[in-house]
């Protein structure tokens, strides 16, 4: 089986470096990616596209999806983190969302320390391994496109690569040292025998 990862094209928020709502919308750079990234994938005979709920990688997928005419299905595991409500709508660099993030970095091994009504990591790589292990389930000869965001990406990266050594910390270092860009290309195998392969990382030739 062959997972496609694309991360959802840009929006004005992204551009602007402020920490996004579920409604954020592409902007008309994101949708220009979007219909970029749907003629690369033409040609990949792609079954499945799971998309996440959040509207910029729902917009994303319904590109995709019309120029492929392919249904789309919601999958709430690829949903984009929860981050505290408090940072919301804020600049990445307002002072109290750097408080809130540092506290959140300085706990963020203890699998019981929220700072509010976040996601932890623990929360996150529960999620990701309930996607992961359905995805097992699948036809092993079917192709299908994930479309979600960067940070789920990132920790499905990461799983991939370490399986079950995956630690906070060892995420964290892939987080903070691997680049994921708008609509961004991945692609990930998956068999019985050795279980997921990443194949590549983060193509954006279609650009």
């Amino acid at each position: 089986m062959k997972i496609l990862l694309v991360r959802h094209g840009e929006t004005l928020l992204n551009k602007q470096k402020v920490h996004q709502k579920p409604d954020t919308p592409l902007a008309d750079s994101g949708f220009e990616q979007a219909s970029k990234i749907a003629n690369r994938l033409e040609d990949e005979k792609i079954d499945k596209i799971y998309v996440s709920p959040l509207a910029r990688a729902h917009q994303t997928a319904t590109v995709i999806a019309d120029k492929l005419h392919i249904p789309i299905e919601i999958r709430t595991e690829l949903e984009e983190i929860r981050r505290p409500t408090a940072i919301i709508g804020k600049s990445h660099k307002d002072d109290s969302t750097m408080a809130i993030k540092a506290k959140i970095k300085e706990n963020y091994s203890d699998a019981n320390w929220h700072h509010s009504d976040e996601e932890n990591f623990a929360d996150l790589k529960k999620r990701v391994m309930a996607l992961l292990n359905s995805l097992k389930n699948e036809d092993q000869e079917s192709t299908i496109l994930l479309v979600t965001h960067g940070y789920i990406a990132k920790i499905i990266g990461t799983y991939v690569l370490l399986g079950d050594h995956m630690t906070p910390e060892s995420f964290l270092h892939v987080y903070n040292h691997s680049e994921l860009s708008n609509t961004g290309l991945s692609a990930i195998e998956y068999n019985k025998d050795k279980g997921f392969n990443l194949l590549f990382w983060n193509d954006t030739t279609h650009y």
